[in-house]
């Protein structure tokens, strides 16, 4: 099978562990250690957009068009468009089961970091199901009367000009608009860019009717990029234990990556931790960096030391939009495997209810600026508890934004 190069990386841990007395077979922290030193050691070559299998035991259903694949056994590996869904299952202690999986994917991270990948680890009773559709391509070719012809931002030529095309070159056309008088392609010099071309440009007699109909703005998600969470509600059997979820975490200093969890938007550049349940919540944690949650219509920031709540309806989509920042569990989070992820953290200590309140009160501050300077201002508003708009607006200059 060929492999896909890096991004974002989803690990499936479920080999079972050995352990050196019976004594230990019964063992819940024995068993938790064990399920992740095999999955970490199973699971290393998982290279970008494919998923490993872990630790005992992981159910995949696989996509129709996945070929003759396997994943059935602990170090199997694939592509993630092979997969639909993923079932791990809870820890039990008695039958030394406990599932664990790995993935990497690429995500919205450039082609130009090849060994950058977003970092999935999940475990215990978790269920994850693609969201994103096979996407449909068609090889057209350009006819521009000799010559070049511009690639806009939007199906608009008053748009900002984004790549320049020669005439009878060849494209990659991957979305239309509805009456399919301009198309989405990708740009020849980059392929994980892609803009909008008068259909005019293209050969004569060009059938576009089988491209999907794209709303100009939407996000393009890459495999797996755009997923169905649900968790399970049990409490972990002993306190070693780490509560069922997923860890995701992005490559240092690579920016803001974005992921449709449950039709929730989350940009981030962190490692965040998530759980959810059908007629209850998603719950965002940000461990370290930060994240902006957005749904039907609201953004909200997060800051690390805190969590964000989705209310979700029976099929895992927001009912409501996203609740104020909060204090996160710093006990019920501290068994998170976070020492297992490819960049080792400390999970931060909480936030505390004034700082959440002062996040909250100068929400709009933080949803003009980019992710990677919200720590930057949670901190100026700690050090400065009184500041009032101006003096934010000050601090905020000294970052490049203009007011």
């Amino acid at each position: 099978m060929r492999r896909l190069i890096p991004a974002l990386t989803i690990l499936v841990l479920t080999c079972a562990p050995v352990f050196p007395s019976s004594a230990q077979e019964n063992s819940c922290p024995a068993l938790v250690e064990a399920a992740l030193s095999a999955s970490e050691a199973a699971c290393a070559a998982t290279g970008r957009n494919e998923a490993c299998y872990g630790h005992l035991s992981v159910n995949a259903e696989l996509a129709p068009n996945a070929g003759n694949v396997s994943f059935a056994q602990t170090g199997d590996i694939i592509s993630v468009t092979a997969l639909r869904t993923l079932r791990l299952s809870p820890l039990d202690v008695s039958a030394g089961i406990w599932g664990v999986a790995l993935m990497r994917l690429q995500a919205n991270l450039p082609d130009t970091l090849p060994g950058q990948n977003v970092n999935f680890l999940v475990f215990g009773n978790t269920e994850i199901t693609n969201a994103v559709a096979q996407e449909t391509e068609l090889n057209v070719t350009t006819t521009t009367g000799g010559i070049p012809a511009d690639v806009y931002i939007s199906p608009d030529e008053t748009s900002a000009v984004v790549g320049r095309i020669q005439d009878e070159q060849e494209l990659v056309a991957v979305g239309r608009t509805q009456n399919a008088d301009w198309v989405l392609v990708e740009l020849p010099d980059s392929p994980d860019s892609s803009g909008w071309l008068p259909a005019s440009r293209l050969r004569a007699g060009t059938d576009l009717t089988a491209l999907p109909v794209i709303e100009p703005g939407a996000p393009r998600y890459g495999p797996m990029q755009s997923f169905y969470l649900r968790t399970g509600i049990s409490e972990p059997e002993c306190a070693e234990a780490p509560p069922d979820g997923i860890l995701v975490q992005t490559p240092e200093g690579v920016g803001t990556v974005t992921l449709a969890i449950n039709q929730v938007e989350v940009a981030f550049g962190s490692t965040l931790f998530f759980r959810a349940q059908p007629d209850g919540d998603m719950i965002l944690s940000v461990l370290e960096g930060a994240a902006r949650a957005a749904a039907q219509g609201v953004s909200r920031p997060a800051v690390a030391g805190g969590r964000i709540r989705i209310p979700l309806n029976e099929n895992l989509e927001p009912e409501s939009p996203p609740s104020d920042f909060e204090p996160y569990d710093e006990v019920f989070l501290a068994p998170l495997p976070v020492d297992r992820l490819e960049r080792p953290i400390s999970i931060a200590p909480s936030v505390t209810q004034e700082e959440a309140d002062r996040v909250m009160r100068f929400e709009r501050y933080f949803n003009l600026i980019a992710v990677s300077d919200f720590n930057a201002l949670h901190a100026f508003l700690n050090d400065n508890p009184q500041a009032e708009n101006a003096e934010i607006e000050a601090f905020l200059q000294t970052l490049g934004y203009v007011f």
